[in-house]
């Protein structure tokens, strides 16, 4: 859920509307985004459940953890977490597991939430650039996930599937991330962003 709109200044007064009604007939955890603190607490404020907040990451130092990560532990929210620093995306295997752990770190022993509360994305680069520097970026990420699954108990991992096929035809669209969705959840996924219109995407998370 997102509702900030350049062209009005009550994003926060509109979230917690919106939250409210939402939560009358959506029974699944509602995934709260924005870049705004005083917006992030309004949606929690009025959320039922265990709500979503989108999201952390260390791009900016400590920064976002530390305003998001405290609202987190108070109303119960789980948080998903980008495996992004100080030095950028994290493309390989090793960097994505070193800025999970150090988002682990933050989070856990510091700020008291449990490992179940954090959902990390490791990330992935589209194809279609035919860079040589982003020709194993599925596999990476793959091993990513791998890697902080077994290496930090008790996470989760979600991923946006699409993004290694953007900019490719529709018709490699859909076979190239039914194929990766199929390998990332052997690799331990535990949820996917992918379009519900793609049948094939969809046959293969089954």
């Amino acid at each position: 859920m997102c509702v900030a709109l350049t062209e009005r200044a009550d994003e926060a007064a509109q979230m917690s509307k919106v939250v409210k009604l939402l939560s009358q007939s959506v029974e699944l955890p509602l995934v709260i985004d924005s870049t705004e603190t005083d917006v992030i607490r309004a949606a929690l404020e009025v959320c039922p459940g265990r709500p979503i907040v989108n999201s952390i990451n260390l791009e900016n130092g400590r920064k976002r953890c530390d305003a998001i990560l405290p609202l987190c532990r108070d109303y119960g929210a789980a948080v998903i977490a980008l495996t992004i620093d100080e030095a950028g995306m994290a493309k390989t295997r090793e960097r994505k597991l070193e800025i999970a752990r150090r988002i682990y770190d933050i989070a856990i022993n510091e700020y008291g939430l449990r490992p179940d509360a954090l959902i990390f994305d490791a990330l992935t680069f589209t194809l279609a650039t035919g860079s040589e520097e982003f020709a194993n970026s599925a596999i990476e990420t793959l091993e990513g996930i791998r890697a902080i699954k077994r290496k930090l108990a008790g996470v989760l991992c979600s991923l946006g599937v699409s993004n290694l096929s953007f900019g490719l035809s529709p018709a490699l669209r859909g076979p190239l991330d039914a194929v990766f969705l199929y390998h990332a959840v052997a690799a331990g996924l535990d949820m996917a962003i992918v379009n519900p219109k793609t049948s094939s995407v969809l046959s293969s998370a089954c």
